[in-house]
């Protein structure tokens, strides 16, 4: 979450961080990370029930993961792409990007001819479609995530992104109504040769970098400036995104539930192991020693005592309602897919549902979804100005406005491909060619697919007047039949009139 600081509290131009500010600033992150470590531990699945006995087992079904990964492979499975004058292939999934904050289709978007491959080579060389998906992941997990955008160091520096955990950094805003941002810190405990601790603080302003170390780990702190290099990126070379307004992670309204399930399932499979070691009573008789060791260690003797008058041997159990249990499960897991929006692809009516009934299954997943892509957009584009500004100034490419970027998500959505065929057959003497082809899901241009479509009919136009001995032309001029009329009704006029012809020919000889 980031913090808000006064602005007169620093000095003019953010040359350095005063002391207090970067303490105040420590010890408010600090006190959050509770939070945030309960959020991770639940994702990486440490979230063990408590065990209030030795012989109590504790197991923990990783809802947390499953929700965030779902969620992350719906809109980040595929790379995102920058929609530019270059074709890109996007496979498997919808074409959707965001315009005026309204999340629509990719198609049919008129992009202005700009250059900006800079950018995009620079995004291929470092794969930052891992970065994109760390940072989808993180957003999931804690609700909010960071990056940072630093110059590599080879001969020829270029512009590259790290990846920032909220447990480590911070976004420092001014207490204006924009909330303009001030600076960008992370920080880490390291431990000195002779074993003392101290913070190691990077602080990120508008025009460099500025490392401090701490005398110790204690209150108060004292910091101390190490180096500063500039950084060439003309604002603070940050990125912050978030999962929703209240910075939310996906699973953690559901967490108490999802803690809840992991109880019930450890307290079944702990009675099942004291169902199996269950007390062997015996009325009238006693083992010896030796049996009841070959009893504890193989589950039998060879051997019972002599029974007396009235002895039994039974075991005392505990009669398990596996039904009312079950019952109870199924409940917990539909409400933790309800809450999180998350739909169950284990469901056994899932795979078999038909095309609009998968799409009401995802509904609220879409919706979701679509929440995620507006605030990774900005993001997103934040970073491409970011980058464009580092490489204008090295004289890579001109500045760019980042209106003039569309940034394009593929949505990983199971196509009921019989039902749109039948749409687009049913439709296609009433609307459009280059309309009904945006919706076939593999088409990836539908005004070149249109093109190249028209191109292949007077190919096979040219190739049916060949078998006459006469070109398309004569055979316009003898039939009356204009060759853009010809073109409209698609050819069957033609065939008309160049049988008209060839009869009208053969009565004349």
């Amino acid at each position: 979450m980031a913090l808000y600081i006064d602005r007169s509290e620093l000095p003019e131009d953010i040359s350095f961080i005063p002391d207090g500010v970067l303490q105040y600033v420590l010890d408010e992150h600090r006190a959050r990370l509770g939070r945030l470590e309960t959020l991770h531990n639940a994702y990486l699945g440490k979230n063990f029930p408590k065990m209030t006995e030795e012989s109590d087992i504790s197991v923990v079904v990783d809802y947390p993961r499953y929700i965030v990964d779902s969620i992350n492979g719906m809109y980040l499975g595929d790379p995102v792409r920058y929609n530019t004058s270059e074709d890109h292939s996007i496979t498997n999934g919808t074409k959707a990007t965001v315009r005026a904050g309204e999340v629509m289709r990719a198609e049919h978007l008129q992009m202005p001819d700009v250059d900006i491959s800079p950018v995009t080579d620079a995004y291929k060389r470092q794969s930052i479609s891992d970065a994109d998906s760390e940072i989808g992941k993180h957003i999931g997990e804690y609700g909010e995530a960071y990056e940072l955008e630093y110059a590599s160091d080879d001969d020829i520096p270029q512009p590259k992104t790290a990846v920032f955990s909220p447990r480590c950094s911070e976004m420092i805003r001014d207490t204006t109504v924009d909330h303009h941002r001030l600076f960008f810190m992370t920080y880490e405990k390291r431990k000195r040769t002779d074993h003392s601790l101290y913070y190691a603080v990077f602080v990120y302003t508008p025009s460099e970098c500025i490392e401090y170390y701490s005398d110790g780990v204690e209150n108060p702190l004292s910091f101390h400036e190490a180096s500063r290099t500039p950084h060439f990126f003309g604002e603070v070379p940050a990125v912050e995104y978030r999962n929703n307004s209240d910075r939310l992670g996906d699973f953690e309204t559901s967490l108490s539930m999802i803690n809840a399930y992991n109880k019930l399932m450890s307290d079944r499979i702990t009675d099942k192991s004291r169902f199996v070691d269950a007390v062997l009573f015996l009325y009238g008789m006693t083992l010896t020693d030796e049996q009841k060791a070959d009893l504890k260690k193989y589950g039998i003797v060879d051997t019972l005592p002599p029974k007396v008058e009235g002895s039994s041997a039974e075991y005392i159990q505990k009669i398990m309602n596996e039904n009312s249990n079950q019952i109870l499960a199924d409940g917990m897991v539909r409400d933790i897919h309800k809450m999180s929006m998350v739909v169950d692809m284990t469901d056994a009516s899932f795979g078999t549902a038909s095309g609009q009934a998968l799409k009401m299954k995802l509904l609220t997943m879409s919706m979701l979804v679509k929440n995620k892509i507006r605030s990774m957009e900005r993001g997103l584009k934040k970073r491409f100005e970011l980058y464009n500004k580092w490489l204008s100034v090295q004289g890579t490419m001109p500045i760019i406005e980042k209106e003039d970027i569309d940034v394009v998500f593929s949505l990983q959505m199971p196509v009921d491909e019989a039902g749109i065929v039948d749409i687009v057959t049913k439709l296609k003497d009433f609307v459009d060619d280059e309309l009904l082809l945006s919706l076939l899901w593999f088409v990836k241009d539908p005004a070149e697919t249109v093109k190249k479509v028209q191109a292949q009919r007077k190919e096979k136009q040219a190739e049916y007047f060949d078998t006459f001995g006469m070109t398309a032309k004569e055979n316009s001029i003898h039939s009356g039949v204009d060759d853009e009329e010809d073109t409209a009704t698609g050819g069957d006029r033609r065939k008309q009139g160049v049988k008209g012809n060839t009869e009208k020919d053969t009565e004349t000889l």
